[in-house]
């Protein structure tokens, strides 16, 4: 690695506003970093913001299509969450590995959600299929196998836990992230130089979110598998208003399968408003309703808050 390398060599003015805007979206939901800062950098020695973080400069994220998935601001991001959510993690053995991986990795995604928007998903949609592909190699092995699991379900798999469970912690009235923002900080708080064990962020996720989350986590941390979701509905008058009727069929589950799914309904003039509805098992069904006008469409898995395959038809 060497700045001769003019095409992939970013310089300073280029970075430095992404670095300043990153840090500064992390210190405004988590507060100054604690003490701590996990550095990184390429070529050795090269200081980007001295006393605060330090980041790659010989990489080609503007070309081409990293683009798409947020340019520079991908590495920025990444940078500034392991500030927080970096080598202060300890994991007390290699079956937590997953979330030390994942979370800083998530975090970043947040600060891309913010400034990019649309990225967000894109980031998302990747790494599912990453998880996907990683899955018909590796045969389906749990994250708790630990560094047994290929790095790339730990990371991949690991974040899309964590999105499950912002998701599952979210105010869909308000949109609001602050029960989920809440977690993220007394893992911080909680875990910053000192071991934690699968067990223990199991009980702090239940904590966060009202209750026992034993069977979220049986299924996605010690199980394999990934749920395909069939999904039909029917839009129905009746005397008190329209409904929508929806019946769910899982597959690659079992009948203890138990997982929130969040529903839109958008009506003719495109705005949203958002439900959550349980799946139960293999079969599931459910109406929703009444609403004063025809729902133009029902949006089965909004915000992506299931990592799943999804098949949707309207009857």
């Amino acid at each position: 690695l060497n700045k001769r390398i003019s095409d992939c060599y970013i310089p300073q003015e280029t970075y430095q506003n992404d670095m300043l805007e990153a840090f500064n979206f992390m210190c405004g939901r988590f507060g100054p970093p604690q003490g701590a800062f996990q550095v990184f950098v390429s070529p050795h020695g090269s200081k980007t913001m001295p006393g605060l973080m330090e980041a790659p400069q010989i990489v080609c994220v503007n070309a081409g299509q990293m683009e798409a998935y947020g340019g520079f601001k991908t590495v920025a991001g990444l940078a500034a969450a392991k500030q927080w959510f970096g080598a202060l993690l300890q994991p007390a053995t290699d079956r937590e590995f997953w979330l030390a991986e994942a979370l800083p990795q998530y975090v970043s995604l947040l600060y891309l959600e913010k400034t990019l928007g649309s990225t967000f998903y894109a980031n998302l949609a990747t790494r599912k299929d990453s998880v996907m592909l990683q899955d018909r190699i590796y045969k389906q092995m749990p994250l708790a196998a630990g560094l047994r699991c290929h790095e790339t379900i730990r990371s991949n798999k690991g974040l899309w836990i964590l999105h499950m469970l912002r998701n599952m912690m979210r105010d869909l009235n308000s949109n609001s992230d602050r029960t989920f923002l809440k977690f993220l900080r007394s893992v911080m708080a909680q875990y910053s130089a000192k071991p934690f064990t699968n067990a223990d962020i199991i009980q702090l996720t239940s904590k966060h979110y009202g209750e026992s989350l034993d069977a979220f986590f049986h299924y996605w941390l010690y199980g394999g598998r990934y749920p395909e979701f069939d999904t039909r509905y029917a839009i129905k008058q009746e005397d008190d208003g329209y409904y929508a009727e929806v019946t769910v069929t899982a597959k690659k589950v079992g009948n203890d399968f138990v997982m929130p799914v969040v529903m839109g309904i958008v009506d003719q003039d495109g705005n949203a408003t958002f439900q959550r509805q349980m799946i139960n098992g293999t079969n599931t069904s459910f109406k929703m309703g009444p609403f004063t006008g025809e729902p133009s469409k029902i949006v089965f898995n909004e915000f992506n808050s299931i990592l799943s395959d999804d098949y949707v038809k309207k009857d």
